[in-house]
């Protein structure tokens, strides 16, 4: 069912089931929140490429932000907390009716995959990631405790990219990606590549230090 929903251009993704805290200070964008408070209504975040071409620039597929918590500040500002909920592909975007961008919006859904290739495909990304984070917690504990917190209700296939370092581009491949065992696969390449990293990392450190004692 199609659904319309203010958009917020921004050159960052939100993933489902992640949280970003946004200060909201141009003016379209405080309408914007008004607009989402009057009508107890989300907004949406899309990927932009340029914002001196923002039409021309915009991805086609977004995530849909809920909001959690704002508060104002003195100079009228605001500061938002928002979840990441449904994706959605941009059918329409109306520039007139509001100062902020209108988008007809069509929700978009994963492909049916039930079965043991797909648990399989889960089953590897949690232990990969697993296997990251205990490397990171080795390298340097409190990089652990800044990573994003991990919110465990929400879909696991989008949540272990909140742990890794990916560009923007990256992160809209995987919220274009609609199946979840190909976001696993996914991720689990991703994760492979940085577990490499770290344990190169850490053997580099552990040389370092044996070297230090025969000195």
């Amino acid at each position: 069912m199609a659904h319309r929903l203010p958009l917020f251009p921004l050159k960052l993704v939100l993933l489902p089931g992640s949280r970003l805290t946004l200060r909201l200070f141009e003016p379209r964008y405080l309408a914007m929140l008004d607009y989402c408070l009057k009508n107890k209504s989300s907004f949406g975040i899309v990927l932009v490429g340029d914002h001196t071409d923002e039409l021309g620039t915009l991805a086609r597929v977004g995530c849909e932000a809920r909001l959690l918590e704002y508060s104002a500040f003195d100079d009228g500002s605001f500061l938002v907390k928002v979840e990441g909920g449904a994706r959605f592909r941009v059918r329409d975007i109306s520039t007139h009716e509001t100062p902020f961008f209108m988008g007809d919006t069509d929700p978009v859904h994963d492909d049916n995959e039930l079965g043991q290739a797909h648990s399989t495909a889960l089953q590897s990304l949690d232990q990969l990631l697993e296997a990251y984070l205990s490397l990171i917690e080795d390298i340097d504990p409190v990089l652990l405790q800044r990573l994003p917190h991990r919110q465990h209700e929400a879909d696991p296939t989008f949540q272990a990219f909140e742990q890794i370092p990916l560009q923007d581009t990256t992160r809209q491949q995987v919220l274009e990606t609609f199946s979840a065992r190909k976001r696993c696969e996914l991720g689990a390449l991703m994760l492979k590549k940085e577990i490499e990293k770290l344990r190169f990392l850490l053997s580099d450190t552990d040389e370092d230090a044996q070297s230090g004692q025969l000195n």
